[in-house]
């Protein structure tokens, strides 16, 4: 077989599992926010809300059906991109998610572009002088932030460059 055939392969098996990975994020998405200690209706409402309000908002949510029958409505309005409302601002989220989607786009962009650009000049000045300073001030700082948590690292740089 040759490169070019098995790397075809290895693609095509990679697109033909993403639907199964995704039905099995959101299948794991749905099954943790029902398990989750604690009711949402008194996430939302409050502990001491009145039991018709508590009762009209498990309605309005669906929380009153089968954990099947609220499986189906999870995954039918997931595959028809209804997202449905913000609990904060009764706004359908995916209006929010667009009106943000181009800022984040834009911050992805510059972000791969300056990561490209410095990944690129330590990893040729690293072949241009082996073993110079450059070259293990890069090594380092790869093996380094290969071994950082990604959520920790990103809360430490959101404090060093919010002030």
């Amino acid at each position: 077989m040759s490169r070019r055939s098995a790397l075809l392969r290895y693609g095509a098996a990679r697109l033909a599992l993403a639907p199964v990975m995704l039905w099995l994020i959101a299948s794991l998405v749905f099954l943790l926010l029902r398990v989750a200690p604690g009711d949402p209706i008194d996430a939302l409402l409050g502990p001491k809300a009145p039991a018709a309000a508590r009762a009209a908002l498990r309605q309005q949510l669906g929380l009153d059906l089968p954990l099947t029958e609220q499986y189906g409505q999870f995954l039918s309005h997931l595959l028809r991109g209804d997202l449905g409302l913000s609990q904060n601002s009764q706004e359908p989220v995916a209006s929010i998610i667009q009106g943000s989607l181009p800022a984040s786009l834009e911050l992805g962009l510059v972000a791969l572009l300056i990561a490209a650009v410095l990944g690129l000049a330590v990893g040729f000045s690293g072949i241009a002088r082996p073993e110079g300073k450059l070259d293990l001030a890069g090594r380092l700082y790869g093996i380094s932030t290969y071994a950082l948590p990604p959520f920790w690292a990103a809360m430490v740089v959101q404090l060093v460059f919010a002030v």
